[in-house]
C-alpha cells in the first residue's frame, strides 16, 4: 500500500497559481491585506522602503505555508496572534496587516480542512 504525500499550502498554492515558490509570500500577503491598503503607488512605496513593517505578517505566512490543512493554519494564526499581539495605530486600529480570516479563506482554495493526524506546520 502506498501512502500519498500531502503537499503543503506553499507547494499547492504555487503549483495551482503557476508561480515560483519565491513569490509565495508576496502573493499571499497581497491576497490577505485589506482591499483599501492596496493602491499601487502606496503598495510599491511600502514594500520597497519599509518591508520590515510586514515582518511578523511574513513570518505567519511562512509558518502557514508549511501546513497541509486549513485547521492547522487556524492553529498557526492563533499561536501567532498570541505571541505577536497587534500594536500601533496602523495595525491595531486601521487593520493594516494580514487578516487571519482572509488567510484561511485564501488557503481554503488550495487545502482541505481535515488535517493529517501527524501534521506539524513547523
Amino acid at each position: 500500500m502506498t501512502t500519498e504525500i500531502q503537499k503543503n499550502f506553499r507547494e499547492t498554492c504555487c503549483h495551482k497559481l503557476g508561480i515560483p515558490e519565491e513569490d509565495f509570500e508576496k502573493t499571499v500577503l497581497l491576497a490577505c491585506l485589506p482591499p483599501w491598503y492596496l493602491p499601487v503607488g502606496r503598495w510599491r512605496w511600502r514594500w520597497r522602503f519599509t518591508r520590515s513593517y510586514f515582518d511578523t505578517d511574513l513570518e505567519l505566512i511562512r509558518q502557514a505555508g508549511n501546513c497541509t490543512s486549513t485547521k492547522a493554519i487556524i492553529s498557526e494564526i492563533s499561536d501567532h496572534r498570541y505571541h505577536y499581539p497587534e500594536r500601533g495605530f496602523q495595525r491595531k486600529v486601521l487593520h493594516a496587516r494580514v487578516s487571519g480570516q482572509r488567510l484561511v479563506n485564501f488557503a481554503s482554495q488550495f487545502l482541505h480542512s481535515t488535517p493529517n493526524p501527524a501534521e506539524k506546520c513547523h
